[in-house]
């Protein structure tokens, strides 16, 4: 009985190590197992948030200042969004914000 139960916890860690995915961080690796498609659809997500902020910084730096309008329609995404996007960017402090509020709102590389 007992050879049996470890062969079973074996193939159990086996299993899990081949599915673990490893994704690069800015500061660091974590490790994603991945045991549904919650996962992967928070892995998608993850990905997708990423490339739409570099897509950001990108027309930032071909175009200059641009506001939520402009940025929205090249990316094609919600106005939250683009909100969330240009937040965090201001936060990590790779742009900064040219107005107070509103539709004056511009947005320039840092």
């Amino acid at each position: 009985m007992y050879p049996l139960v470890v062969a079973i916890v074996i193939i159990s860690l086996l299993v899990l190590l081949a599915f673990a995915v490893v994704f690069k961080k800015n500061r660091g690796i974590f490790i994603l197992l991945y045991f549904s498609k919650a996962y992967w659809e928070i892995a998608k997500k993850f990905w997708r948030k990423k490339s739409n902020k570099r897509k950001i910084l990108k027309l930032l730096f071909q175009k200059g200042d641009l506001g939520n309008k402009e940025l929205r329609k090249e990316i094609n995404v919600s106005d939250t969004s683009i909100v969330n996007y240009t937040d965090e960017l201001e936060e990590e402090g790779k742009i900064e914000q040219i107005g107070k509020a509103g539709r004056f709102v511009k947005y320039r590389l840092k």
